[in-house]
């Protein structure tokens, strides 16, 4: 059983790591809308290609989303979200997947891994 954990996770790890060998491409675009879909209706948006991140910056007022800037970078921000008490400021989301800051994003692939990697730990 514990080599069948240890398998498992090699190739998760493995195919993890083959993935994210393709370019990535993300959505670039200055003071757009929340609303993706109003976005791609309103005018044809750009993207660019070879990026470590793709990143989703949005600026909050009151907890509420007043624009947002997606862009490709290098290195992913280290603070995700710098919120005062009445809730101003901003939130970061970076993903690694192709055109995956159209929508609210969090490092899911990441988390998934851990998780999955601490489910094999206790397990055994």
């Amino acid at each position: 059983m514990r080599w069948l954990s240890l398998f498992c996770l090699l190739l998760l790890l493995v195919l993890h790591l083959c993935v994210g060998k393709e370019k990535l491409e993300c959505y670039n675009c200055k003071g757009c809308k929340e609303d993706w879909g109003q976005v791609l209706a309103e005018k044809f948006v750009e993207t660019k290609s070879d990026c470590g991140f793709c990143v989703k910056t949005a600026q909050l007022v009151r907890f509420a989303v007043v624009s947002v800037d997606r862009q490709c970078s290098k290195i992913c921000p280290t603070i995700a979200k710098d919120l005062d008490t009445e809730g101003d400021g901003i939130a970061h989301y970076c993903c690694k997947t192709m055109l995956c800051n159209s929508a609210t994003q969090s490092s899911a692939p990441g988390f998934s891994l851990l998780l999955l990697f601490s489910f094999f730990l206790f397990i055994n």
